[in-house]
């Protein structure tokens, strides 16, 4: 009888609408806010590097802004000084321990290291410059040969002198291809130049030994390529591994519904619901915050789509149609039907922080530690991504 009174209460309940509200999926989180982004530029020996986009400020940036400060003279005549940029405001670092500081109040000394400042625009540096890319007509050894005799080199003069991701005295020494499918090459180079002891690029393969004879003094760097072919006639530089993984079929359980939360699952799929209305109403406004906004929710959209199951949604979406083709969104893909692994470091519902971007006329790339978003502008003006690359893949 209990059992008979429980039922029909419960329809009484759902007929009336007084049912218990069933927990909806959690709100998804806006997409970061770009407007205490910073931008650095570093004056050496008359030369400017730079400006480039901070969009997670440094500890040490913001120390050296915010924390005590004690009243100085203006510094002597020096050849090298660090401009920060935020927003309307602006200071400026000089070296020195203690280092000056130059707001629009004055001149201060500040505690902040002005050589961890330092090392933090060179890693920014870097990661604005993003891949490197050169106009190669030939195939295979002949591309790989441009890379190693024209572009490699000009890529080590762009980066400001002293910074760990550059070397002086390049020298090329050989290329040796290896097998790969069309619109790729792939194989080994050696060069010999003088660096310091932090060079970055290949120094953690490795494959960096002392020269002899007539590299005597110098390094020799021994590391692999892989170049592929866009269709605007340039070779541009992909990670090494990232094309393995783009190409593995059937790797993963994907289709398998096992494996899907249904809670999860029908979260992310109403978030995908949302996308197509976001895109077609995208505003032309000010350009890093629609960049990032953009690059959040395609970040997104690569979680939501292995937990929904929806493995044939239309990323076409966001992108270009060659975009689809290429290595870098192959890699993502397959990444993606990997449940198990996570595409970003947290879930849908957590936040999707980038730490640089860079906007360059109708060229724009924003970066996250596990993807580069590389934009162009559309013929409606409209940002849409042309490529993607993972940084560090297969390491």
């Amino acid at each position: 009888m209990k059992k008979a009174w429980a039922l029909l209460l419960l329809l009484a309940l759902l007929l009336t609408g007084c049912a218990p509200a069933r927990p909806g999926p959690p709100s998804i989180p806006e997409p970061m806010d770009v407007s205490a982004a910073l931008t650095l530029t570093l004056h050496r020996e008359g030369q400017d590097y730079g400006p480039y986009t901070m969009l997670t400020p440094d500890y040490n940036l913001t120390q050296a802004k915010s924390a005590s400060l004690t009243p100085a003279e203006a510094p002597g005549e020096m050849d090298e000084w660090i401009t920060v940029t935020q927003g309307q405001r602006s200071w400026t670092v000089y070296p020195g321990s203690p280092m000056t500081v130059k707001t629009a109040d004055g001149y201060y000394t500040s505690q902040a290291s002005y050589s961890s400042i330092l090392l933090a625009f060179y890693a920014l540096e870097n990661i604005c410059l993003g891949p490197i890319s050169f106009a190669c007509a030939g195939q295979g050894e002949q591309a790989l040969r441009e890379y190693v005799q024209t572009a490699l080199p000009a890529r080590f003069a762009q980066y400001a002198p002293g910074s760990p991701f550059t070397c002086r005295d390049y020298a090329p020494i050989s290329v040796s291809e290896e097998p790969m499918r069309s619109g790729l090459a792939q194989g080994t180079i050696r060069f010999a130049a003088t660096a310091g002891t932090d060079f970055y690029p290949y120094s953690l393969s490795g494959q960096v030994s002392k020269g002899a004879g007539t590299y005597a003094g110098k390094v020799i760097v021994q590391t692999q390529v892989v170049l592929e072919h866009h269709s605007d006639g340039c070779w541009y530089a992909i990670p090494v591994d990232e094309e393995h993984y783009a190409n593995v079929q059937d790797l993963y359980p994907s289709s398998d519904e096992k494996y899907l939360d249904p809670t999860a699952a029908e979260e992310a799929s109403a978030y995908l619901d949302t996308l197509a209305e976001y895109v077609a109403a995208r505003g032309t406004g000010d350009d890093l915050q629609t960049l990032v906004d953009l690059a959040d929710r395609f970040c997104r959209s690569l979680l939501a789509i292995p937990l929904s199951g929806r493995l044939d949604f239309d990323l076409g979406l966001f992108c270009t149609p060659e975009a689809l083709q290429l290595t870098g969104m192959g890699y993502l893909r397959n990444n993606a039907l990997d449940r198990r692994a996570d595409t970003l470091a947290g879930a849908l519902t957590d936040p999707v922080v980038f730490t640089a971007a860079t906007v360059q006329g109708d060229r724009a790339m924003v970066y996250h530690s596990r993807v580069q978003i590389y934009f162009q502008r559309d013929d409606t003006g409209a940002w849409r991504i042309c490529d993607v690359t993972v940084p560090y893949a297969g390491q």
